[in-house]
């Protein structure tokens, strides 16, 4: 027997139309293949909800919104996890190894003393110009509880918050050279390399703001694409539009049956209009809305990038990408107020429950 909630969900799966096969996923994983590594990570990652509930969600999203390079962004996440190769995690795996800390051999190397309770990372963090948390609040043994009082609100906060990766980059960095080097640099030459690698960052990322284009080759044409979704239990709208230098030439609109999500509407937005490109004859057309994470999927694509999507909209996806190829179409994300045209035609094809009615613009 089929559960009644699974049961309604495949009813509202939609099959493909460009007869592409069915495939299997591995849903944790970015593309989509099995992998052992891929395993561990999601065993290792229920054990840690387990043990920190919902701490060591909230931390790892935001350590994702620092302003730092990816190495750094990925170390952090490292710690949050406490997979860093400290000391204390070599013996979890069963490495023989002398537990005591490297920077000041006082007690265990866990990730939480080397980097806030040390006497070496202490003293760093106390020059630098952050503000810590005042009392023994800083002292604490939670790794989580020390970490969140500098997450807090990441990627918002202005300097010098932004300096808090580059000093946990900058202590461990610091504790391996005096490992594998046998060489201590002093705390002040610590806080300078943090600081230094903060500014060439933030140089780094204004010069490429003056060298990178800020978008693709405009196409020929543009068609708008929105849909208006209501609830799991009433039919969508959808709408398209579409434009050559700034003109509307021809547009389009409909209601469609019930969808899960306002996410699957919008997809099932896109794979209408660009069939809908496709049978009307139009090539080279950059396709735009503002689902984000949709239109992403297929900028990552042309990029060569591998790319995999919400398996809920993975047939929408191939089916788009079938037909893109052929036809040279493109995608691009913009804001919702650009959308304000299609946005209305949707709006009016769900509520009218209106079949699909497309429109010429003449002169």
């Amino acid at each position: 027997m089929v559960d009644e909630e699974d049961s309604q969900l495949i009813q509202k799966v939609r099959p493909s139309i460009t007869n592409v096969s069915d495939t299997l996923l591995w849903i944790h994983s970015k593309d989509g293949e099995y992998s052992v590594k891929s395993r561990y990570w999601i065993q290792h990652s229920l054990q840690s909800q387990n043990d920190q509930g919902e701490d060591i969600k909230s931390l790892s999203r935001s350590v994702w919104k620092l302003n730092a390079p990816p190495k750094i962004k990925h170390f952090c996440w490292r710690i949050v996890h406490s997979s860093s190769l400290g000391l204390k995690n070599l013996a979890i795996r069963g490495l023989k190894v002398d537990l005591k800390c490297i920077l000041c051999g006082q007690t265990d190397e866990t990730t939480n003393h080397l980097m806030f309770q040390c006497r070496v990372s202490r003293e760093i963090w106390e020059i630098t110009p952050l503000a810590t948390p005042s009392g023994d609040t800083f002292l604490s043994n939670s790794l989580f509880q020390n970490l969140g009082f500098f997450l807090k609100d990441a990627g918002q906060r202005n300097y010098p918050y932004h300096l808090f990766p580059f000093i946990l980059w900058s202590i461990w960095k610091m504790r391996n050279k005096l490992l594998f080097e046998n060489y201590r640099q002093s705390i002040p030459h610590g806080i300078n390399r943090a600081c230094m690698d903060q500014t060439m960052r933030l140089e780094a990322a204004t010069w490429q703001k003056r060298r990178i284009p800020t978008s693709n080759p405009d196409c020929s044409f543009k068609c708008f694409v929105d849909a208006s979704w209501f609830s799991s239990q009433d039919r969508a709208g959808i709408a398209w539009s579409l434009t050559k230098d700034s003109k509307q030439i021809i547009q389009g609109s409909a209601s469609i049956p019930p969808s899960n999500s306002p996410f699957e509407a919008e997809a099932e937005a896109l794979r209408i209009a660009t069939l809908e490109m496709q049978r009307l004859g139009y090539k080279d057309v950059n396709f735009k809305g503002d689902a984000k994470p949709l239109y992403d999927i297929f900028g990552q694509s042309s990029e060569g990038k591998t790319t995999w999507c919400d398996k809920s909209i993975i047939i929408y996806v191939k089916d788009i990408a079938s037909v893109a190829k052929l036809h040279d179409y493109r995608f691009s994300y913009v804001s919702r107020r650009v959308l304000a045209n299609v946005d209305s035609l949707a709006k009016i094809g769900r509520i009218r429950n209106a079949p699909n009615v497309i429109k010429w613009k003449m002169g």
